[in-house]
């Protein structure tokens, strides 16, 4: 997998962003750099931090933080405490806070990639490759706060020769929630076109389409899976108070199965409906409630991009919709 990183004008700019795409951090050092338990980026799964309610994580902290700190206090990169330098503490800002997280959905690897967006910046984790091994990541900040070329940088991170997506023939898109849990994926899945299209007819979205995609992502071998994780609205100035915006308090998030050759996503989505508690993306994963509280919160998004903009195809979660597909 390559990067491929633009050269500012500033030559110390892009000298940095050299030497930090080689660092590389673990889990725990992340863990540590990023504050421990508080960090937003702990509560999306795919990264694989270490679980906030280990009785013990207090003595594992101290004991990841030594370990860091022996490491990386003679390269400059933190002090003696542990404290990051200035360069690393910004590339780090976006991950320790973000509202949007987009990363690769592996089924039993670590994800090749993680980006974090706040309002102003986003950084990318991306997987280690090689001799450097397993479990460890490399900084991407992106180089510009101008959101309007951030689908660029996404590229630079998510490269297109390993996760193509094309420009679909119209944009649309439908939410719904089922009355069968999994009943359209699994037509999807193998490839059963006609009930794929019997489906749609009864659902009242578009049957060609589906039936397309029915047709297609049992073949698509370039399909992959992409997680999403909301937590407040990208712009932050479209609310008064953007520490308390509904979006902020009840975060939503998704499971994209991306069909490139059809420019099309279909997600399983959760968010937060009356019916449900304000803390529920929270519930612990052995919690009893965990699982009648995800099949609460659960429907599907279907969508189709013209544009062909990866970045622009995952930047988002739907609310929870109103409508419910009958059998």
């Amino acid at each position: 997998m390559s990067f491929i990183f633009r050269r500012s004008e500033d030559s110390g700019e892009q000298t940095e962003q050299d030497e930090l795409s080689h660092l590389y951090l673990s889990s725990t050092d992340l863990f540590c750099l990023l504050g421990g338990p508080e960090a937003r980026l702990l509560s999306c799964g795919d990264i694989r931090l270490p679980r906030t309610n280990d009785d013990n994580l207090q003595r594992k902290r101290d004991t990841w933080l030594g370990k860091l700190v022996k490491r990386l206090e003679p390269q400059g990169w933190v002090d003696v405490e542990g404290n990051p330098n200035d360069e690393l503490r910004n590339a780090l800002e976006a991950l320790r806070d973000p509202y949007l997280v987009i990363s690769e959905h592996p089924r039993y690897i670590q994800p090749a990639f993680v980006i974090a967006v706040t309002a102003t910046e986003a950084t990318g984790l991306v997987a280690a490759q090689g001799p450097v091994g397993w479990g460890r990541w490399s900084l991407r900040p992106f180089p510009s706060d101008d959101r309007t070329i951030w689908s660029a940088y996404f590229r630079d991170i998510v490269p297109e020769n390993s996760f193509p997506f094309f420009p679909a023939e119209r944009s649309y898109h439908a939410a719904w929630v089922e009355d069968v849990p999994g009943e359209l994926l699994g037509y999807i899945r193998s490839g059963a076109v006609r009930k794929a299209r019997e489906y749609a007819a009864r659902a009242g979205i578009d049957a060609g389409v589906v039936g397309k995609l029915a047709a297609s992502a049992a073949a698509d071998q370039m399909r992959f899976h992409v997680s999403v994780n909301l937590f407040g609205s990208i712009d932050a100035s479209s609310t008064p108070d953007p520490e308390t915006t509904a979006a902020h308090e009840f975060p939503r998030y998704r499971t994209a199965l991306v069909l490139p050759s059809l420019g099309a996503v279909l997600s399983d989505c959760h968010a937060w409906n009356p019916g449900v508690p304000d803390d529920w993306f929270y519930v612990d994963d052995d919690d009893p409630e965990r699982k009648e509280v995800l099949e609460l919160t659960r429907f599907l998004s279907f969508d189709t991009h013209r544009s062909g903009r990866l970045f622009e195809a995952l930047s988002y979660v739907p609310t929870y919709p109103t409508s419910i597909i009958p059998r």
